[in-house]
């Protein structure tokens, strides 16, 4: 039990410490603006931009492991690796706990090649329950708004 919350404690403060390195990479972008061409979604119409990353490393906590992957450009995960909970992950690659950012039963979409699902994120399993009936949307048509409804497996970031 006291490892799980030093795991938490270190999870949470990379997902912090990832927020900084983007928002540097963003001030200073290293490599240019993804085009239509390039195949990822327009600008949204409240002027966020859509930035797909898909070589940032992701990880899900699951049970008692932490997956170790990365998104690809549909919202899939790939793992690569398998951690039991409490193992040192100094050697891990910099990494963000895509599921462990939002509080118990949060509603979320999940990304499925260019639609948006609605549903819950239900952390303390690491899976995404999709409501019954809700309304599937395309990406194009999300509002990014403050505070917006998240997309758990996005595989990018938006920027105003």
């Amino acid at each position: 039990m006291g490892s799980y919350r030093v795991m938490s404690g270190v999870a949470r403060f990379l997902f912090i410490l990832s927020l900084f390195v983007v928002s540097a990479q963003l001030v200073c972008p290293i490599a240019p603006c993804p085009r239509l061409e390039d195949g990822y979604p327009p600008p949204l119409a409240d002027d966020f931009v859509y930035i797909a990353q898909t070589d940032r490393w992701a990880a899900i906590n699951q049970d008692d492991c932490m997956l170790l992957g990365k998104l690809d450009k549909n919202g899939g995960f790939q793992q690569k690796n398998c951690y039991p909970r409490g193992v040192s992950l100094s050697a891990a690659p910099l990494f963000v706990v895509i599921n462990e950012q939002y509080p118990d039963n949060y509603d979320a979409y999940e990304f499925r090649s260019g639609v948006l699902v609605p549903g819950k994120i239900l952390p303390e399993c690491g899976s995404f329950l999709p409501e019954i009936d809700g309304k599937i949307i395309e990406f194009q048509e999300y509002k990014h708004s403050k505070p917006p409804r998240p997309i758990w497996n996005l595989p990018g970031i938006f920027k105003k």
